[in-house]
């Protein structure tokens, strides 16, 4: 019945009479018997299953038992097992979860888990939800940050492609201003300064790259090249964090004369880009940086919901204010979201990677956009740059 602290007791208590070991025994055996049919339900061997209850009711009771006793019996044992009753002549219900609604609850609780982010983005990406599976791979890459593996990115790239464009939000939640559309003022910016090494992190389409005259290598883990580049330009489909351990001694033997960030649109990332940049760098070479203005506070988010979307970089700017006094930035006002222009860079200069962790601990975190940034307040005319000042 289910008593099973009650039957203890008894036995316990209880010196057994002539008859009792018998009894004892049989209940014994018959428990054996029980456990071997639940052990059979386990691995789906119902017909054994019921045999075995069958026969540890009969041997404990004493008499042959009915089929509707045996399958209750069955049923109550199973359950305490979560395991359905299976009768021998049914077949088996397939269960199939919807382990989509699980694992979008569990992420209430374990928004920070790398493992729950990663099942989600692949459960949509199985289930063709691309714009979801972006959400979660990009969440995936701010988690595991600087050691996401090379495969992570081969599935975000799949899904964009797939996707077809993340949805559109509001016209206010889209808002893109600007004075001079990015890709003119960095042919400009080309044409004035005439590197002879330009650098280049998040190729996407090729259309920036391909205006470098000069030696250039793109490196992206995910491009999608669509536009012609140069002959002297290479990309590398790597990580930015991978091709800095791996790949930069070798491949940037030369110090770096352009440099165009436009990579992974979480702060960290833009920042490590500029740490790593830097150490490249000599006293002439431009940094530019892109999406420094979100139109709108939704582009700003960490997680991605709109298509227009900047992520923190703003952050990065600020970060530079307060730990790096010593260098020239000036903020553009160009189309889409913005351009900061970085000189008087010093590649002995540690103070960024000296209080990397600092950093992150006190930017790391969704920070409201001031509106100065969305607003543009402290932004130069792109179409009144002057490149002589820079250049000086």
């Amino acid at each position: 019945m289910g008593e099973v602290e009650k039957a203890h007791k008894l036995v316990a208590e209880r010196k057994l009479q002539k008859a009792e070991p018998a009894l004892l025994a049989k209940l014994l055996i018959s428990g054996s018997l029980n456990n071997l049919a639940k052990a059979h339900s386990c691995c789906f061997n119902h017909d054994k299953s019921d045999t075995l209850f069958e026969l540890a009711l009969n041997v404990g009771m004493g008499f042959t038992t009915t089929a509707a006793i045996t399958n209750a019996r069955a049923t109550e044992q199973l359950s305490q097992l979560g395991i359905p009753r299976v009768a021998s002549h049914n077949a088996a219900t397939l269960f199939t979860p919807d382990i989509g609604f699980f694992l979008q609850s569990s992420i209430n609780y374990f928004a920070e888990n790398a493992s729950i982010q990663l099942a989600l983005a692949e459960h949509f990406q199985q289930a063709e939800q691309y714009n979801n599976a972006i959400v979660h791979w990009q969440q995936v890459s701010a988690l595991l940050d600087k050691n996401t593996p090379q495969p992570y990115y081969d599935r975000l790239k799949e899904a964009y492609k797939l996707g077809k464009g993340f949805p559109q939000g509001t016209v206010e939640q889209e808002s893109l201003t600007g004075d001079i559309d990015k890709h003119k003022l960095l042919s400009d910016i080309h044409a004035r300064l005439k590197p002879e090494f330009y650098f280049e992190i998040g190729v996407q389409t090729g259309k920036s790259l391909a205006l470098a005259k000069c030696e250039a290598i793109g490196v992206d883990p995910m491009p999608l090249l669509s536009t012609p580049l140069g002959p002297n330009a290479k990309v590398i489909t790597s990580s930015s964090d991978a091709f800095f351990s791996n790949q930069s001694d070798f491949l940037l033997q030369k110090k770096l004369d352009l440099v165009f960030i436009d990579g992974m649109h979480l702060f960290e990332y833009a920042l490590r880009d500029f740490i790593n940049v830097e150490h490249f760098s000599h006293s002439k070479t431009i940094i530019i940086v892109d999406d420094i203005y979100p139109g709108h506070h939704d582009q700003a988010s960490r997680n991605r919901c709109t298509k227009a979307w900047t992520g923190d970089v703003w952050k990065l700017h600020a970060v530079l204010k307060k730990y790096r006094p010593d260098l020239v930035i000036k903020t553009i006002d160009a189309y889409p979201t913005g351009l900061m222009l970085i000189t008087g860079l010093n590649s002995e200069n540690t103070v960024l990677n000296d209080n990397y962790s600092q950093i992150i601990d006190d930017f790391v975190r969704d920070i409201p956009v001031p509106p100065a940034y969305i607003n543009r307040i402290d932004a130069v005319s792109g179409m009144k740059l002057d490149f002589a000042e820079i250049l000086s």
